[in-house]
Formats: structure tokens, sequence, C-alpha cells
């Protein structure tokens, strides 16, 4: 299955290929301050260097922002080069730093999220390479900017009211920034644009397919780095909405909220075939987001034109000039990861357990987890207390599949321990999975006992009495698991599973319905939802029901295909499975490089379809010879085994996957499924079946 690598901060999730359920639209992009709004003062840096290139750091190596170093009071931190930003912000530790200085501002941020209240303090002697920039007004702590990129804490964010000092040239490829100072520099050549003091703007021609050809028009969207890539705002031409699409995804920004809920937002999408900007044509060119009915009373231009254009580029930008220029890339690529720029950090700082830790962290985030092992033995040998340190290698070891090597590693911690580093679950289905049922009830029993209001306690216990058996014990656990999380929704998919071994098969529709109605892209809640309710003629129908409602409420082309693809292989609709599995290749699979993971997410779609069962096996095995203790090719494998008719072996394999991540729920009901429908004794496994 298509799932992301291990996670140091818990289970992995599935569809790892699948792109982000969230659409972040640069913080500051689409609107002006409030009043009282103070843009940077001043007319460039001090120093004496006449240009600087600057390293540009991403997460990994498709990622979508850009980050550069910059220094606040001798302190290095990362900070996005946001151009969409008219005005720079600071938040967590550089917030602090000038906190002292931060005073209330009139009026308000206005963001995609709504408006929220903001204090300003002003900057002097902020260091971006070579040059020093002083009386800087930065906006500080402003909700709805991200506080960390992947593992590592950003500064904020740089918007214009730093770059427009400055002619910038950023080569995507080689992930660098070249900077000039703007003062006595000569122009730079280009296309025209325009820059009012906070946003630069540039003419984009847009082709939309339309019917005998393409309709070409042109608009004028700010140029941002920050956002990911098209996207238009307000009324726009009718000839062009014509081509829209309508769903709903969320939406984050300046102003919003945390909570996925919050963010849910009905949008339009405008497909596109090519687009010219600043003298290049990019073709193809990503589909155009397009929001309408924003707050604040409507954006200040037409939209933005961000990575998903720029990418691949030399960006050469000149804003005194009015002058944006995109061209072939002059240097060779290279990846800069944020994690590497953090190890680097690191390693300047004193040798303490803390920092010991986050150096092992930040290696299983590049993929060095036997660097990651190495460092945090030695750090357990000498701070044998350290909960998370253990906790952290016990799940190295177990993704590798030393199972008795992680029990070891985790060592001294108790339930409560366990359950306050958010490793109970693993440990109470590790034992489940292992046939260990009394001992999974101890574990969750003594967690219980310790921290009464911990919910993950009495998750936990749910879990192990279910695995033992205890079904009204099971859900007298998750009752209180609900309780504590404050949301009558908590828990749906595991109240699903309960219901449906109880026999209740309204109930467990019921939850499921309420999953995939809450988040119609989960791909566990459709999973869940298609188990349980196939196999019924009354399942079947409202399978068929929910699953065009949920897939109808999204833009063509959204959601878990591949979930969907087993949806209607279970209906008995082959074509419109093959149709789904197909797509969600060409989305989640293509991107990816040949190798062990292009293999297991092709294999994956098409044994959920059960189409090309052959060529799933092959692919899959391909993958398995590379890395074969990994969970995700391994649950793979089970569902290629199911959908060939091998229940037995489809059961050793989904079993192989969930002692490996025994805290991922879609892996914990997958290996009780199977186990279920294999024949004979249990397979390797004692976790309670569905009977």
């Amino acid at each position: 299955m298509g799932r992301a690598a291990l996670a140091t901060a818990g289970p992995a999730r599935q569809n790892a290929g699948v792109p982000p359920r969230f659409v972040f639209v640069s913080a500051l992009a689409l609107f002006g301050l409030g009043p009282g709004c103070a843009h940077a003062r001043g007319s460039g840096g001090r120093g004496s260097a006449r240009a600087a290139t600057l390293d540009v750091h991403r997460w990994g190596p498709d990622g979508k922002k850009l980050y550069v170093e910059a220094e606040v009071g001798g302190v290095p931190h990362l900070f996005m080069v946001d151009t969409g930003a008219s005005v720079s912000v600071f938040v967590g530790e550089a917030a602090q730093a000038v906190a002292g200085r931060a005073v209330p501002r009139a009026g308000a941020l206005v963001g995609l999220g709504g408006a929220v209240p903001w204090s300003s303090a002003r900057v002097d002697g902020l260091q971006l390479g070579p040059f020093v920039i002083d009386g800087l007004d930065v906006a500080v702590d402003v909700p709805g900017v991200p506080r960390a990129v992947g593992l590592v804490p950003v500064g904020g964010i740089l918007g214009n009211d730093v770059w427009s000092r400055f002619q910038m040239a950023i080569e995507y490829p080689a992930n660098a920034l070249e900077l000039r100072p703007a003062a006595g520099a000569p122009p730079l050549a280009g296309a025209p644009a325009r820059f009012d003091g906070g946003h630069l703007s540039v003419d984009v021609t847009v082709e939309v397919p339309a019917p005998g050809g393409l309709l070409r028009r042109s608009l004028p969207l700010d140029l941002d780095t920050g956002a990911r890539g098209l996207t238009f705002t307000g009324d726009q031409p009718a000839d062009l909405r014509v081509y829209t699409t309508v769903g709903e995804e969320p939406v984050y920004g300046v102003g919003s909220g945390d909570a996925l809920a919050d963010a849910w937002r009905r949008t339009l999408r405008l497909p596109v075939a090519a687009v010219d900007v600043g003298g290049a044509r990019v073709s193809p060119a990503p589909t155009a987001l397009w929001l309408t009915g924003l707050p604040g009373g409507g954006a200040r231009s037409a939209g933005l034109v961000g990575h998903d254009v720029l990418d691949g580029h030399r960006v050469e930008v000149d804003f005194r000039a009015g002058r944006v220029h995109l061209g072939p890339p002059t240097r060779p690529p290279r990846a800069m990861d944020v994690h590497a720029w953090r190890l680097r950090q690191l390693r300047r700082a004193d040798a303490t357990a803390a920092t010991r830790l986050e150096r092992a962290r930040l290696l299983v985030a590049l993929g060095r987890a036997d660097e990651a092992i190495d460092t945090l033995d030695a750090l357990v040998d000498d701070a044998p207390g350290l909960g998370d340190a253990r906790v952290l290698l016990a799940r190295l070891h177990r993704a590798a599949g030393a199972l008795d090597a992680a029990r070891r590693a985790l060592g001294p911690l108790d339930a409560g321990d366990l359950a306050d580093r958010g490793e109970l679950l693993a440990v109470v289905n590790d034992a489940a999975l292992r046939g260990e049922a009394r001992a999974a009830e101890a574990w969750a029993a003594q967690a219980v006992a310790a921290r009464p209001d911990a919910e993950i306690a009495w998750v936990a216990l749910a879990d192990a009495r279910r695995a033992a058996g205890d079904l009204p014990g099971s859900r007298a656990a998750l009752r209180e698991a609900t309780r504590l999380a404050g949301r009558a929704d908590a828990h749906l998919l595991r109240r699903a599973w309960l219901a449906s071994l109880e026999g209740d098969t309204a109930a467990a529709w019921s939850h499921a319905r309420r999953a995939l109605e809450l988040d119609p892209t989960a791909g566990a809640a459709l999973a869940v939802y298609t188990s349980l309710a196939a196999p019924e003629a009354e399942g079947r129908r409202l399978l068929s029901q929910d699953l065009r409602h949920a897939l109808g409420r999204l833009h063509p082309g959204d959601g878990p295909l591949d979930f969907a693809a087993a949806a209607w292989a279970a209906l008995g609709e082959p074509e419109r499975a093959a149709e789904a599995a197909a797509a969600g290749m060409g989305r989640d699979c293509a991107p990816m490089p040949p190798g062990p993971d292009q293999d297991n997410c092709r294999a994956w779609h098409r044994a959920l379809a059960r189409a090309d069962l052959d060529l799933a096996a092959t692919e899959i095995m391909r993958a398995l010879d590379i890395h074969p203790e990994r969970a995700a090719f391994l649950d793979t494998r089970a569902t290629v085994l199911a959908a060939r008719g091998d229940a037995a072996g489809a059961a050793v394999a989904a079993h192989a996957a969930a002692v490996r991540q025994p805290d991922d729920f879609y892996l914990l009901f997958q290996a009780a499924r199977l186990h279920a429908l294999a024949p004979g004794p249990a397979a390797l496994s004692t976790l309670e079946s569905a009977r």
C-alpha cells in the first residue's frame, strides 16, 4: 500500500502518494493589511557585498515551499521565501526574540481564514547572508502561519518588505537564491510587472481547453513563491467560468483554525492547458484553484501564480524596475533538505540528551534509520530514563521487523509513560497480535489506572478487550474514550468495527457512513465501509449511494481513488474500478521515480481494482526484494494475495504488516479482516477475527 515512511511522532498514514488534502495559499498573499500597517523602511541592507547566493531548503525533493536562513539576534532560523506577502511575519523563537518590542496595531490582518488582530515589532539587524537589514516592521505570531516545516521549527515568512530591497533570482532546480541590492543596480530584463509597495503582479496568459481549440485570457496575477500553483480570486470572465468544476476542499491561511473541519470550503477549479508568464511558456500547467466569497470584502489582486508554475525555472525579479523573467536554469540541480540544515545546526550545539534525540529524529526524516538507531542506542545507554528516545528506538526496530528488540528498547517505561508518549496503542496491539491477549489487557488496564483522563488509555483498553473477545467491555471503553475526546464523532471507525463484531450491521454502517461524510477524502473510512457493507444487498445499495455522494462533493480526480477502486470492484462495477485505479496510478504513482515505491503504488491500485493481478504480484515482489520489511509493501502484498484468492497467504502478509505498525488502525483492521477469511487455524495471529 502507498504509505508514508515511518513517522517519528506516530503511525504512518496511508496513501503517501496522494497530494496533500488541503490548500495553503500564501498567508498574506491575497490581501493588503488593515489600517495602521507599516511597510519596511529603508532602501536596502547594511553590508559591503554587491551580490550573494543563499542556499534554499525544502521539505524533501518535491517540497513546494522555499526556505532560507536568516539570523535574528545572531540566532539562525529558517524563513519561508514568500513574494506573495507584503509584510514579513515572525513566529516561534524568532517572535519571542522581538516580543518585548511588539505593539498592537490598528485594524486587522485579513487572510483566507478570516481577519485577526495583530501586533508588530521593529527589527534591526536581520542578517540575510552578508546583508543586514534594519528598520523592518514585522507582524508577530499571526494565526495560520506555519510554525514548522517537517520536524524543523521555522522563524516565519519573509515578504516583499525584505525582497523588494533586492534584485532576486531563484534557481529552482539548484535550490539557490541570488540577491543583489536594488540601490544602484542596473535594471534586469524581463516582462513588465507592477510593484505597488507590497505586491508584485505580472500579466499571465492562460490557455483553457475549450470546444474547438484553446481559449486564451490575460490576467494580472501576483507572483507568489509561497503559493502552491495557480489561484484566481473574485469574479472572473464568464467565458472562463463555464469551464470550472465545483468541489469541496480544506483551505488554510491567515485567520483559519488548525482543525480540518474548520477549513472545508466550496471551491472552483479551472483546467489549464498552458500559461505564458515572464517570457516562458509552461505546459502542462497546473489546474487553477478559484476562490470566491473571500473574507474581508474581496481580494486585492486577481490571483496568484506560484510554485507549480515557477518550479524548474530560473526566476528573476526586479521590483524597482518592474520586471519578471522566467528562463532555463543556469546551475546544476542539487537537493537541499530542511532536515539536513537543522542537523548541521545541531552539530554546533552542545551534545545534550535533547540535542542527541533531535539529531536521531532528523536522521529518520532523512531516511538514515541505521544511523538513528546507533545514535539512540548510545543515548539510552547514557540516559536510560529518556523515554522519548526509547519510544523512537522501539519504533525503528519494529519497522525493521525486530520485534523483540523493540520490546527491549522500551525497557523500564510503564503504562503511564507509554500513554504520555503516544506508544501505548503500539504496545497493546503488539501483544494482541502476538497472541498475548492477557498481557495486552494488562498494559491497557494499567494505563487507565495511571492516566484515567487519558483518551488513549481507554482506546487501548477497547482494542485489548476487542482482541480478547470482550465486546461489551470494549464498547464501554470506547464510550469513555469518546466522552474524553469531547466529540460525539470520535473513534467512528473503531465503533463501526466493534458494532460489526457484535452483529449490529446497521450501527456499523452508520458509523462508517458518518466518517466518510465528515471527510470524503478519508481512505480508511471508505475501506472500512466497503468491507462492512459490501457483503449484504442493503449495504451495497447504501455504499453505492454514499460513494457517489462523497466523490461528487470533490473535484474530479480528488479523493481516495485507490479505495474508490476497491469499492467499485466490491459493488460489481469493474469498469468504474479500473477507471479509478488508472486515475489513481496517473495521479499518485506516475510522479514517483521508477523503483520500489512506484512498483508498490501500482500493485496496490491494481489489487484494489482486482485487475492485472499477475502484474501486480510481480510489481510488489520486486518492491519487497528491495525493502522486505516495509509495512506498506507487506500490506500491498496481502491485498494482492487476497485478490488472487490466497486467503491464508494474505492473512500472513497482513499480520506481518500490522506487527510493524501496530498503532495503525487500518493495518489492524486489515489483519483481522483477512485473518477471518483464512481457512483453518489462525494465520500466525490470534487477533480477534470478525466471527
